[in-house]
């Protein structure tokens, strides 16, 4: 085979048809004799970066029974018991881990934009990768709700060295008749695993780096987790057996916890949305010859932990320099270094909204601070869908749900310092006080029965209260409410509800 996608149509002699597009990994000379640069930084491990959608860690708890009990007790695996999201949905879980950006921070490549470009020149991890020698593999199924084709453009070129989209593309468009989670006869979970499978069996020899997200089984109701449960764990078995982690790790994760559902509308529900599965492997010999480096990764495993610590971990492999205590000030902190337990959400850059280390405190129905808050809420809400109001409707709330408020504890504002040399011991002495505060508020709007949960701004200097697209949370399934905005202006597909 001289491509990775192969199309089969056969005809026997009483007509009968066979009809499939395959998968594999073609072999390609240049990329056995491809070599890279000589690192003598890098850790020297394969990186193998696999997703499922909308799984929380307790879901994992619950569901994810044999696979979960596999990484933690077989493979020894570490599982991140305070990973928190920054953001809303797949793309701003997995840019930041992708990229250590944000979506907002790189190059403008949302569909409907001015100026709108490829993101082909976006700072990809695997570039970096590249760079050292390593075979790239890229596999995401959904091709129109893709990462970086629902709302962006798109690449403009193959971004990897073997990319799954063209199969999928392929596969899906000769389905006459479309059957969820099947593929003439194959699990498409199964068909999603077996192509990194196939990826590390053609390369045995190579350094390899591969991300894979599969969305279409768990996007919309992740108690069906329980239905691949039993095969992800034999395809990590299998991954074990055939010595492919002996010289891997292996991060096994999900992008949040579930968004669309009656058990997000709860306050667990909201917590685990926030909390997303999240676990890595490594080799047996590994922690031998990175002892302290390990033992910061357990002790992190229990700290608050981004995706953009992700991002610092894996650019951290590559460029290894030591381990030590990470600098709370940054962004993103290597998952080698010791996080300070006194990291907050200011901190590692997780605005409220979306911070699950936060104490919300009921609000009276009745406070004037609140209904100013809610009337905030719904304009902003407005003005957004003002670009569109020929195609959408204009919102009005018929009921809210749930209000809250938070400012600071006094424990953070009173965090001065680190009152030692390693980052242990808090200094409390600070006199800071709080100079703004919180409303979350969730709420139905009309038409199309949305349901938003909303954080607000208030300055208590300057008394304005002010929110951003990324403080609104659709916690609902909008369904075909978008449609006539779906291809011109998606980033209000969540608050719209289309007139015809």
């Amino acid at each position: 085979m001289t491509s990775d996608i192969v199309r089969i149509h056969c005809r026997s002699s009483e007509g009968d048809t066979f009809d499939k597009v395959l998968v594999g990994i073609a072999y390609k000379k240049q990329l056995h004799n491809f070599t890279g640069a000589r690192n003598p930084h890098k850790m020297n491990l394969n990186v193998l970066l696999v997703g499922f959608d909308s799984i929380s860690r307790m879901t994992a708890i619950r569901k994810y029974v044999k696979t979960r009990d596999y990484i933690l007790n077989k493979l020894n695996g570490i599982e991140l018991e305070g990973y928190n999201i920054v953001g809303d949905g797949t793309p701003q879980a997995l840019i930041p881990i992708l990229t250590g950006t944000t979506e907002i921070e790189l190059p403008e490549s949302r569909r409907g934009f001015k100026n709108a470009r490829h993101v082909d020149g976006h700072p990809f991890i695997w570039k970096d990768y590249k760079k050292d020698g390593y075979i790239t593999h890229f596999v995401e199924d959904l091709p129109p709700i893709s990462i970086f084709n629902h709302r962006m453009v798109g690449f403009n070129h193959q971004p990897t060295d073997h990319y799954g989209r063209p199969y999928y593309l392929a596969s899906e468009s000769r389905v006459e008749l479309y059957f969820p989670f099947c593929y003439k006869g194959s699990k498409k979970h199964n068909i999603f695993l077996k192509m990194f499978e196939d990826f590390f069996d053609m390369y045995p020899n190579k350094m390899k780096f591969g991300f894979g997200f599969h969305s279409e089984i768990s996007h919309d109701d992740n108690n069906r987790i329980e239905l691949f449960d039993e095969d992800v764990y034999l395809w990590l078995k299998s991954l074990e057996d055939k010595g492919h982690l002996n010289n891997t790790m292996l991060i096994f994760m999900s992008d949040h916890g579930a968004r669309f559902s009656q058990f997000r509308a709860t306050s667990q529900g909201k917590l685990e949305e926030r909390m997303p599965f999240f676990t890595f492997t490594f080799p047996k010999w590994f922690e031998k010859v990175y002892p302290d480096a390990m033992q910061n990764f357990r002790i992190n495993s229990k700290r608050l932990v981004t995706p953009f610590d992700i991002h610092a971990t894996m650019y951290h492999m590559i460029n290894y320099d030591g381990t030590g205590i990470g600098d709370v000030n940054n962004r993103g902190i290597s998952l080698f270094r010791e996080i300070p337990k006194h990291r907050t959400c200011a901190h590692a850059f997780v605005e409220p909204h979306w911070c699950a280390c936060l104490d919300w405190q009921v609000v009276e129905a009745n406070s004037p601070l609140l209904k100013r808050a809610i009337f905030v809420s719904i304009s902003s809400i407005n003005k957004w869908i003002q670009t569109a109001s020929n195609q959408c409707h204009f919102l009005r709330i018929s009921k809210i749900t749930r209000s809250k408020q938070y400012h600071a504890n006094s424990r953070m504002l009173k965090f001065k310092k680190s009152a030692d040399n390693h980052g242990r011991i808090a200094d409390l002495s600070s006199k800071t006080t709080y100079d703004e505060t919180f409303y979350q508020i969730t709420f139905i709007t009309e038409p199309g029965s949305g349901l938003f949960e909303v954080t607000v701004r208030h300055n208590l200097k300057s008394n304005e209260m002010t929110i951003g697209l990324s403080d609104v949370s659709r916690t609902n399934a909008y369904g075909d409410d978008p449609k006539c905005i779906k291809d011109t202006l998606p980033h209000l597909e969540r608050f719209c509800k289309c007139k015809t």
